[in-house]
């Protein structure tokens, strides 16, 4: 699979990786797309509620972005917020769609948006309208029950005003 397809791929909630990468077991998800409440912003960061609230905000936007989870050679995972590709990811044809193996299946079902559609066309991987289309979503740590409740448990930083 070329990278343009990988993308369409990352954007309806898949995960994916490349055949020819080192670390097994490493994969990239599209991450974003949400809203903070300025309350819930790290404290002590520089993104912080008050910085915020400067600027006339009580919401702070995380925009959509793709991120990686690592796997070096010593077997070290770890999450790499804002992956980049590099000229020889996005010249590559060895992409795939990533899944665990002991992953269990859900599936949702949705309808593709306008923009997919068209590079889905584009690509040659269907030449007619797009039916609902199975897939399995994955949603953000942060969308889960076990992150929810992960995150209304956290402790504020610093002194609140």
């Amino acid at each position: 699979m070329k990278f343009g397809e990988a993308l369409i791929l990352l954007n309806a909630g898949h995960t994916v990786t490349r055949k020819g990468w080192n670390g097994k077991g490493m994969f990239l998800i599209r991450a974003g797309g949400y809203m903070v409440e300025a309350d819930k912003v790290k404290p002590n960061g520089p993104i912080n509620a008050e910085f915020l609230k400067r600027r006339g905000l009580d919401h702070l936007e995380i925009l959509p972005h793709i991120d990686m989870w690592t796997v070096n050679s010593e077997g070290r995972q770890a999450y790499l917020p804002g992956w980049l590709a590099s000229q020889s990811d996005m010249l590559a044809d060895d992409w795939m769609e990533y899944k665990e193996p002991a992953e269990e299946k859900k599936s949702k079902i949705f309808t593709l948006n306008p923009t997919q559609v068209e590079a889905m066309r584009r690509s040659g991987l269907w030449k007619t309208s797009p039916p609902i289309v199975e897939v399995h979503k994955k949603p953000h740590w942060t969308q889960t029950p076990k992150g929810k409740v992960i995150l209304a448990n956290r402790k504020p930083r610093g002194k609140k005003k």
